[in-house]
This record gives C-alpha cells, structure tokens and sequence, in this order.
C-alpha cells in the first residue's frame, strides 16, 4: 500500500520505466493522443496509484476526483482491478478484460497479459494471493485461495 509520497514517487518511476523506457512526456502525451497502447496503459496505472495514495492518506476529495477518473478508465480499456491490490511494479500488457477481485494479492513486479481474471471461489470468499515475478498468460482465470505463485 502506498502511504507516502516518496513510496508513491517509487512506485511511479519503476512502473514508468517498465512501460515507457526512457520515453520523454513530449512524446509519451503525443503517443496518449494518438492512442497508442503503451501510453493509454500507463495513464491508467498512473491513475490506479494516485487513486491508492490518496485512499490511504485518508485525503477524500482527491479520492474521489481520482476515483471517478479511474471509474471513467476502466470502462474504456475494460482493466478492473481495485486499488491496493497490486504491489510495486506492476505491468500490464494490452487494453482489453482483466478483472482483479478487491481481496486480491499481487506481489512485485507481476506481469498481467490481456483476458484473464482473479476472483474468489465458488462459495466462499478465499481469493488468490499471487507470489512476485509472475506472468499471468494470456485468457488465464486465478480462481479462489493459496498461492499459486
């Protein structure tokens, strides 16, 4: 969870790195216009963490200001995944379905490819705690508890 600042600026330059590379904002805000991929990724994972940042230093009116942001984002590229679910580093690789249940844990630098969903099982509400270093492939379902990873 990210409660500082600093934990937030951390959070931001790795992830950064991971989808833009060395990518100046000239070019990255260019890309975000043209509707490229990478671009339109980041914009939501960079609004997925200032959405958790704000949640957890209790701050309600930037909250909700990037709530209804990440809201109106995840009805545009179909990504649903609740804040503090997924730890430092994350990635994911094109727009299209991925459903992260609101228990989920995902650990560090997890790779998350297109189609696939974390969810409780069947009658009950265990949900999967994913390890670090994992690449959850493509039309993949995480259903229930344990550690698969």
């Amino acid at each position: 969870m990210i409660k500082t600042k600093a934990e937030l600026k951390d959070y931001l330059k790795c992830e950064r790195s991971r989808y833009l590379g060395s990518m100046s904002n000239v070019v990255y805000f260019l890309r975000l216009l043209g509707g490229f991929e990478d671009a339109i990724l980041w914009h939501y994972q960079r609004s997925l963490r200032y959405t958790e940042y704000y949640k957890n230093t209790g701050r309600n009116i930037m909250y909700t200001f990037y709530r209804v942001k990440l809201n109106y984002l995840m009805l545009k590229t179909q990504i649903h995944i609740s804040p503090n679910t997924c730890n430092r580093g994350l990635k994911i690789m094109h727009v299209g379905p991925i459903i992260i249940n609101g228990r989920v844990r995902i650990g560090k630098n997890a790779t998350i490819h297109v189609m696939t969903s974390f969810v409780a099982g069947g009658n009950n509400d265990d949900t999967p705690v994913i390890g670090d270093n994992v690449v959850i492939g493509i039309g993949s379902h995480v259903v229930g508890g344990g550690v698969p990873a």
